[in-house]
Order: C-alpha cells, then sequence, then structure tokens
C-alpha cells in the first residue's frame, strides 16, 4: 500500500506546482487550484503566477475586490505583464469601475498592441460609458487581429447603432452571422437597425427569423411588435406584445409598447392600465411616468368623455411629472417627443397654459443633456466671426421631418426656398425624416446645403452647429420627436416655428411663431407662448397640385348619385361630439343626402367615430348608413374627382382643414365652413375671405347647417358660387408677397 504523498513534496518544484494548478483552473476543478494556488504563495508569497491566476479565480468564484489585491500584486512584480494588465480590466469590468477597466486594458495594450481580447472588452467598456465612437475604434483594431470574432462584430453594430450609423451597423451584424447563423440575439438587433431606417418589412422579416430559432424570446416579440406597429398593422403588434408578457409577465418594454398601441387604438383606459402595472414594478420607471401623463388625453372623444376633466389630469400630470425629474437623476431626454400632447391641437381650447408647462419640462430635460454632452447650456450659440465687407446672405437653417410630399412642404417650405433671394437669404435644409420622392430631389437642389440620415440627436445638433446659422426655422413642431427635442435647444440667435402644426409649442427656446394675417383672430397673441407674427395674407407661397381627376364611379362607391353629396374627408380626431349635431340638422333640413367620410389608416379610431355619430343619428330617430358612407383612402386623382362631383366640401369645427380646402378651391367645389376661436380654426374661412366668398363663413352651427342645405338644393347658387371661386382662385396662388415680408422679418430681426 503506498504512503500518501507528503503535501510540501507538491512545492519541491514550484514552477511545475504553478502549473499542475493552471492545469486544475482550466479544467474547472476551481477547488484543486485554489489550494495548490494557496500553497505555492505560503512557500513565495509573491510568486507572479500564483497571485494572477488566483486574482482570476477570485473573480471567477464572485470576489472580484480580492481577484484586484491579488492581480495589483502580482503587477508590482512584472509591470511589463499585458495579460495580467488585461485581466485586472476585466475584473474592473466586473465591478462596473469602467474608467479603470479602460485605463488598465489601456496599459496592457501599449505593452502588446496584438491584444485582440482586450481591445475587445475596452470597446465594451467605452460603450458603458457611452463613448461609442470611440468603441467602434477599438472594435476595428479587434477585427483586425481576429476577424471571425462574432461578439466583436455584434458589439461593433450595436455601437454604430447608438452612434445612429445604422446601415454601417446592419453590415457588421451581417458579418457576425455569416460566423454565427443561428444567433437570435444578433437578428434581433439586426431588425431594429433596420426598423431605424424606417425598412420596416426587412425588420420584420429580421425579427421573424430570430423568433424561428428561439420562439420565446420576449425581446424579438417586443421589437417585431413595433415595426408592425409602424406600418399600422396594429392588432398583429398588440398579439407580439401579449405574447412577450405571456412568456415574461413584468417585460415592462412590452407593457409600454402595447400601452402606445392601445392609445392609438383610442382604447386610453386599457392604455393608461399598462402604465400603471409598469410603475407597480418600478416606481421609478420615467418612461412609464412620461407616457401615462401623455396618454390622459384621449385621441378620439367618446360621446360621454369630458375634455375639461382630461385636461385637468393632464395639467396636474404634467406638475407631477416635473416635480419627479427635478428630485430624480433620471434622464429625460430620450423622452421628449416620444409621445407629445398632439391632441390637443384639435381641441377648440385655449393651449397655452398646458403647453407652456409641456414645454418647460421638455426645456429642462434637453438642458440637461447639454450639460452631459459638453455643450453651452446658457445664453445663445456665439454669432458669425466678425468679417470686412458685406457679411453675406443669411444663413436660415430648416429642420423638418417633412421634405417630401407632405403639406408641410407643401404648402410652406417649398414656397419659401422659390421666393428666398439667395443674395440675402442662404437656405440650409436639415431633413429629419426618410422618405424620398421628386419633392425631396427639388429641395435638395434647391438649398445651400441639404443634411439627410439616419442619426442620433447629438449627430443631428453637431450638424446643425457645423452649418453655424443664423436663424434656425421649426415649420412643424410636435409631430416628430427628434424635431421636438432639437427645437427645446438653442442652437442659433434666433429660432423660429410656424403653423405646420398650429398651435403654440410652449418651448422657451423658440422666439417667433410665424403666421398670417387671415388666420388670426384679434387679440392673437394671447393664444402663444411665441412672439406672434402674421406675415400678408395667407402667409405662404401655395402653388396649386395640378392633379388630373379621375370621374368617380359613384354606384362601385356606394354613393346615390341623385342625392346630395357632402365631402367631410377630416380625420376621426378632428370631429368632436359636440358638433355632431350639426350633421343631424342638416340631414333633417334636406331629407336624403349622403356625408362621405374617409376611413382612417387606424382602423380603429374610424370605428369609434362610427359608434359615437351611429348614437347620435339613432337618438334623432335617422338612420346612420342611410346618411353616412365611409370611404378607403383615395388615391389624389380619385380624391380630385369625388370633389368635382359632389355638392360642397364640410369643413372641420376648431381644427380647419388648408390642404383640403386648396385642393377644394381648385376643384371649383363650394366650402362651407365657421370661423373658429384660434387660427388651427381659421384657416379655411381665411382662405375665402381672401377669395372674396365670404358669404360661405358660417356664423354658428344654425348658419352652416343652412349654408350646407342652400348649396345642396339650390343648384343656381351653387353653380354661381363655383364660377366665382373658378374666377377668383389664382389670387390665391404664388402669393410672393408673404415670403418676402418672411425674408424682411428674418433680416431685420437678426440684425
Amino acid at each position: 500500500m503506498a504512503k500518501p504523498r507528503n503535501p510540501d513534496e507538491r512545492l519541491a518544484d514550484i514552477p511545475k506546482a504553478v502549473k499542475r494548478a493552471i492545469g486544475h483552473h482550466e479544467r474547472g476543478a476551481f477547488r484543486e487550484a485554489e489550494q495548490l494556488y494557496l500553497a505555492v504563495l505560503g512557500k513565495q508569497p509573491e510568486n507572479f503566477d500564483a497571485l494572477h491566476f488566483l486574482g482570476i479565480l477570485r473573480a471567477q468564484q464572485g470576489n472580484p475586490d480580492v481577484a484586484v489585491e491579488l492581480i495589483s500584486r502580482a503587477i508590482e512584480h512584472d509591470p511589463q505583464s499585458a495579460d495580467a494588465r488585461s485581466n485586472l480590466g476585466n475584473v474592473f469590468l466586473q465591478l462596473g469601475r469602467y474608467s479603470d477597466a479602460i485605463a488598465s486594458y489601456e496599459k496592457a495594450l501599449e505593452i502588446n498592441p496584438a491584444l485582440p481580447g482586450a481591445l475587445y472588452s475596452r470597446g465594451f467598456a467605452l460603450q458603458e460609458l457611452n463613448r461609442n465612437g470611440e468603441a467602434v475604434a477599438s472594435y476595428d483594431r479587434a477585427v483586425a487581429l481576429q476577424p471571425d470574432h462574432a461578439p466583436t462584430l455584434f458589439n461593433r453594430g450595436n455601437a454604430l447603432q447608438e452612434l445612429g450609423r445604422h446601415e454601417e451597423a446592419i453590415a457588421s451584424y451581417d458579418k457576425a452571422l455569416a460566423i454565427i447563423p443561428g444567433d437570435a440575439g444578433i437578428l434581433n438587433n439586426r431588425g431594429t437597425a433596420l426598423l431605424m431606417l424606417g425598412r420596416f418589412d426587412d425588420a420584420i422579416a429580421s425579427y421573424d427569423r430570430a423568433l424561428a430559432l428561439r420562439p420565446d424570446f420576449p425581446d424579438a416579440l417586443v421589437n417585431r411588435g413595433n415595426a408592425l406597429a409602424e406600418v399600422n398593422r396594429l392588432e398583429e403588434a398588440v398579439a407580439c406584445y401579449r405574447r412577450a408578457l405571456q412568456i415574461d409577465a413584468g417585460h415592462t418594454l412590452a407593457l409600454s409598447g402595447l400601452g402606445v398601441v392601445l392609445a392609438e387604438q383610442g382604447k386610453r383606459e386599457e392604455a393608461l392600465e399598462c402604465y400603471d402595472r409598469i410603475l407597480a414594478l418600478d416606481p421609478n420607471n420615467a418612461e412609464a411616468r412620461w407616457m401615462h401623463a401623455m396618454v390622459t388625453l384621449p385621441i378620439v372623444v367618446g360621446p360621454n368623455e369630458d375634455t375639461s376633466a382630461h385636461r385637468q389630469q393632464f395639467s396636474r400630470e404634467l406638475e407631477d411629472l416635473s416635480a419627479w425629474f427635478r428630485s430624480s437623476s433620471a434622464d429625460a431626454a430620450d423622452l421628449i417627443g416620444q409621445s407629445q400632447p398632439f391632441w390637443l391641437v384639435y381641441q377648440e381650447e385655449n393651449n397655452r397654459e398646458l403647453l407652456a408647462k409641456y414645454g418647460t419640462l421638455c426645456v429642462n430635460a434637453m438642458t440637461r443633456w447639454q450639460g452631459t454632452q459638453n455643450l453651452p447650456v446658457t445664453g445663445n450659440q456665439p454669432s458669425r466671426p466678425m468679417r470686412d465687407g458685406p457679411a453675406g446672405p443669411l444663413r436660415v437653417g430648416i429642420v423638418s421631418a417633412h421634405f417630401h410630399n407632405h403639406s408641410v412642404w407643401i404648402c410652406m417650405v417649398k414656397g419659401w426656398l422659390k421666393q428666398f433671394d439667395r443674395d440675402r437669404i442662404q437656405p440650409h435644409l436639415f431633413y429629419l425624416g426618410l422618405r424620398q420622392d421628386s419633392e425631396t430631389a427639388w429641395a435638395r437642389s434647391s438649398s445651400a446645403s441639404f443634411t439627410q440620415g439616419a442619426r442620433g440627436l447629438r449627430q443631428w445638433v453637431d450638424a446643425i452647429r457645423e452649418i453655424r446659422p443664423d436663424v434656425l426655422i421649426y415649420p412643424e413642431v410636435g409631430m416628430n420627436a427628434m424635431t421636438t427635442k432639437l427645437a427645446s435647444l438653442r442652437l442659433a440667435n434666433l429660432q423660429v416655428t410656424s403653423w405646420g402644426n398650429p398651435d403654440t409649442t410652449g418651448l422657451p427656446t423658440l422666439d417667433y411663431y410665424l403666421s398670417a394675417e387671415a388666420f388670426e383672430p384679434p387679440g392673437a397673441q394671447e393664444n402663444y407662448t411665441e412672439r406672434l407674427v402674421a406675415l400678408p395674407r395667407l402667409g405662404c407661397r401655395y402653388t396649386p397640385l395640378s392633379i388630373a381627376p379621375v370621374e368617380p364611379d359613384l354606384a362601385r362607391l356606394g354613393i346615390d348619385s341623385s342625392a346630395p353629396i357632402f365631402v367631410c374627408s377630416g380625420s376621426p380626431f378632428k370631429y368632436t361630439p359636440r358638433h355632431d349635431p350639426v350633421f343631424i340638422e342638416i340631414a333633417r333640413r334636406i331629407g336624403r343626402c349622403q356625408f362621405i367620410f374617409f376611413t382612417h389608416e387606424r382602423r380603429e379610431l374610424t370605428e369609434k367615430l362610427v359608434r359615437r355619430l351611429s348614437l347620435s343619428f339613432a337618438q334623432a330617430g335617422l338612420n346612420f348608413p342611410d346618411y353616412c358612407k365611409f370611404l378607403p383612402w383615395q388615391t389624389p386623382s380619385e380624391f380630385h374627382g369625388l370633389m368635382k362631383r359632389s355638392d360642397a366640401y364640410l369643413d372641420t369645427f376648431g381644427f380647419s382643414g388648408f390642404t383640403t380646402a386648396m385642393q377644394a378651391i381648385e376643384c371649383g367645389l363650394p366650402i362651407v365652413t365657421m370661423e373658429g376661436r384660434f387660427m388651427r380654426g381659421r384657416l379655411a374661412s381665411g382662405i375665402l375671405r381672401t377669395l372674396g366668398v365670404d358669404e360661405l363663413v358660417a356664423g354658428n352651427e344654425s348658419d352652416y347647417a343652412a349654408l350646407a342645405e342652400r348649396l345642396a338644393m339650390d343648384a343656381k347658387y351653387r353653380q354661381l358660387v363655383r364660377e366665382r371661386i373658378e374666377r377668383s382662385r389664382d389670387t390665391l396662388y404664388d402669393d410672393v408677397v408673404p415670403v418676402q415680408a418672411l425674408q424682411e422679418f428674418l433680416i431685420q430681426t437678426h440684425q
């Protein structure tokens, strides 16, 4: 029988003992390795390898603080060990001490620049500190040394995403997938890059591939729901979120996404429940607090809903939200614009007080963000350097997500670019959107510079600051998240907004509001936090669309050609319960007639309006389907053909239509409108008064119904009105006076 080995015999040859310990360590025999490392250190307390590898072992055992002490002692004895310094960086990474980790990796790389592991981990630490540009550079060096390391390519893609360089991120993900095709995580993040580029169908396909590999992958389900919501496949999006919640009932992103879609469907109470559930799980969830406040405002008002109660609740929630952010370290910058009080504009009330609270909240959040970015946080941007002789043209930056076939472009910005004197105004366009069409190409060719692409906030700020505009114009604020973020910053000495979203912004960073004399009531300044500038007449240079109409097949559309036809083309949220009785009165006055509405892309909103109007007609003893038709959305040619065949266009109350009214004028279609209390309710009436057909502007709801009746029943009068419109409408088109006035205002105000 062999005698037991004397433990000291293991240490007769220390290098061999260390080698055996490392062998145990590599095989996962941690207990044996630990005993042998400790035995060696008992003999040689400063043995480099024992200190180094015992430190690694302690980190693996969950004792990173001890690991730092041991590896640091090892480095004292061999300061030139790149591996030890790299492993010390790994322990700092484990502790969340990212700056210390980066410093340790950099010392390792000074000794040995060819350490792909140190470069990879350094990139990760840089990402954690939001130093994504440096992280990409570190990953690039790692990839050059080890091209087939999929985790490096994956993390590189993530860093590129944070920088807004989504095309490059996709290329990096694709290289990683070529190495490991079955990685659902890479496919998920690749889908998100595609989503950010507006390639929604491709994003959904990438998420589908991820879910085919991992059906119970809640993050991929949530992201797929987000992509489906972008293409208005809302029911499918809801199914994705609910499936994710079946897998993980506490998945806050699934609850948040579900809340957004339910709100868009007009299911306000259910949406609020989602955010209540998030806050029950995490009372410090800033996004849920933000969304809870915004969702208090309904999109389409139900028959028994009190908008004043919603407004009061929204005011309280804004105050609570502001107080919470003041006492919290939470960063609200990402939330600005994510959901906005857009629906206030459709309520015929003065929104100045509410939007001032909201605007102050936005500006405070973005000011805090500026402070984290080493950007000036107070005062204006420095003016351009003084130079000898004439200063040159005024650099005017125009920031919008709508430089394409969109009403903001067609009605406003295009006319500015047509008319500006390039010797005096130099326009620089910053296109926040992704859609491209012929109008985008014209915008690009008509500007001194045209900046476009999927960028993050800091990248957009840098792009604007590089141009150093004297003036920044935001044609609309409130319809695009990035626009609101940028407008909440001070990036130019003079900052201006306009009526692309026809209400005050409430933002203290915006100095002036461009409106029109034809649209503003007396005392209108009281409606704005900005200083009001009422440009002459319609305030814009509008060019007719010149669309060739298509003769409608009324029978196929279910329209009775023998009964009066009224076009009612407003979105569901433009119709409020307060004015539903007008349709009843018109129907009673005329008898057989047809109100032609159009189905919104969010079907649920249309259904809510249908339910409300059906109830109103039923209570009046009228059969709703006999009077109201909801048609699919028409092409421009089909819509113009229908307007030419109709008897009148019934303008919406409180929020009038400008683009539709101008199209009606182009088609010679009489308009019935009523002047609202605010600019947004006076667009069509401003057009008609400028045209000289004031009698089409009703003084009250009863007059509105009587005017609709006369146009429907008196063919001679209707034809007379058509002829007057057709004779005078050219006076509305390509009016250069408002843009000349705008140009003089910008130059003089800047001076």
